[in-house]
């Protein structure tokens, strides 16, 4: 078990899917303030079982690490995208009107 656990230790892109997967919930409104580290504790116990059976059935479930952190990245990045895109159309929305700052120049 000792060795088991340090080889969940050494995964870190799951660790990397993980935390997406949680800030991911956390915008959806599935994951409420203050409870992101009773998630990633449910989630990497989930991990550490899904490794224990799958070594116990012969499979490395390890050698999928750096695909989870692949996933990862693309996954940040297309959260970054939706929520710049989000927040500029919120930043205009509450800007028109104010002088200087909500000016539109496409009616003159």
């Amino acid at each position: 078990m000792n060795e088991l656990t340090t080889l969940l230790l050494s995964l870190a892109g799951f660790g990397a899917l993980i935390g997406f997967v949680v800030n991911l919930l956390k915008y959806l409104g599935v994951v409420k303030d203050g409870q992101a580290k009773t998630w990633v504790t449910f989630f990497n116990l989930v991990l550490l079982v899904a490794l224990f059976v799958t070594q116990q059935i012969g499979i490395d479930l390890s050698a999928f690490d750096g695909f989870a952190a692949v996933i990862a990245e693309i996954g940040v990045l297309i959260m970054g995208l939706l929520v710049q895109g989000v927040g500029s159309k919120a930043y205009h929305t509450a800007m028109r009107g104010v002088p200087l700052l909500g000016k539109s120049l496409s009616n003159e």
